[in-house]
């Protein structure tokens, strides 16, 4: 009987455990590959917020900021592939200049009409959590552009909602 307990000792296998899912298996999207692209290496420490932009602020906003997001297409602008400041926060809030030091983030299409397809939440939750990950962002520090300016229109109830139930968690 001995025997036999140790030659199942000796062919017993680890256990059979789910595949725990991690962050770096999650930077292989296409979101993260986009982020990655800069002409300019990306400095640590220097983005330390994400100011979301929702597309009733105005189509020439698009320009001042480092990322649009239009449906499930990603365009990297000028300011993010140079790693240049961008002029997307209208004014300087509570002391702190955002434009120095936020990644801005503009949202072409109107969800205050219809809420993100499947599709288009995935695009945009990728890019957000892709730069919370390059940069290290706390999703404490993922704003909508109303959140800093009270003058600016509120994004819809799906879009804030969705958002905020997908942030990554950045210590």
């Amino acid at each position: 009987m001995t025997i036999g307990a140790f030659a199942l000792v000796l062919l017993e296998t680890a256990p059979i455990l789910p595949p725990v899912p991690e962050l770096a298996a999650q930077t292989h999207s296409r979101a993260a590959t986009i982020v990655k692209q800069t002409e300019v290496p990306v400095e640590q420490g220097a983005w330390r917020n994400i100011v979301l932009h929702v597309a009733s602020e105005g189509r020439a906003l698009a320009d001042k900021c480092h990322f649009v997001v239009d449906g499930t297409n990603i365009l990297a602008t000028e300011h993010w592939r140079m790693q240049q400041p961008a002029k997307h926060v209208f004014s300087a809030i509570r002391g702190h200049d955002y434009n120095a030091d936020s990644i801005g983030v503009f949202i072409s299409r109107d969800f205050s009409v219809r809420p993100p397809t499947d599709e288009e939440a995935n695009a945009l939750i990728e890019l957000v959590t892709s730069l919370q990950d390059l940069c290290r962002i706390d999703r404490g520090k993922v704003y909508f552009h109303k959140d800093l300016n009270p003058l600016v229109e509120m994004p819809s109830r799906a879009l804030a909602s969705l958002v905020s139930s997908r942030l990554l968690p950045i210590k």
